[in-house]
């Protein structure tokens, strides 16, 4: 029962923030805006966020990383995800928003320990639900630091 009122309640207060009457958006933006996200943990890198209304975001990061060989005998270690994730305005005025999101990312890892011979691939799925505070410096750049939950699943 309890994990059935935890998405319920989450998907209620998205609802609340994105449907609230007479809400003032931080510069009231629509359209694409290209930026770059780093997170803790997961999927770091290219991020597009797609503005449908001033109060919802979708957002779409991908990432890529190489390690090259080292002298020491190393082995190049490669990764790739790709997340996707919608945020709804809670509250906003002129230069800042308060946003409460869901993200669900796929990170893959090979050669994780950068050890020769070794099967230490890796693939994690991430179901993130973040806050944001995102502020508007001027009316072409943000910037935004978010805290949240993360659920991460390695599949065998």
């Amino acid at each position: 029962m309890h994990r059935k009122l935890v998405p319920l309640a989450l998907a209620a207060a998205l609802a609340a923030g994105i449907a609230r009457p007479g809400c003032a958006y931080a510069h009231d933006q629509t359209g694409l805006g290209v930026g770059a996200n780093v997170t803790l943990g997961g999927v770091s890198g290219l991020a597009l966020n797609y503005w449908v209304t001033p109060g919802l975001t979708l957002e779409l990061m991908v990432a890529m990383g190489m390690n090259f060989p080292r002298q020491d005998g190393t082995v190049v270690d490669f990764n790739l995800g790709a997340s996707a994730g919608i945020f709804g305005t809670l509250v906003g005025n002129e230069t800042t928003n308060l946003m409460l999101g869901g993200r669900l990312a796929v990170l893959g890892q090979i050669n994780t320990t950068n050890a020769p011979d070794v099967s230490d691939d890796l693939l994690s799925i991430e179901v993130d639900v973040p806050l944001r505070v995102e502020h508007w410096l001027d009316p072409q750049f943000s910037i935004n630091a978010q805290v949240g939950l993360v659920v991460v699943m390695r599949p065998d």
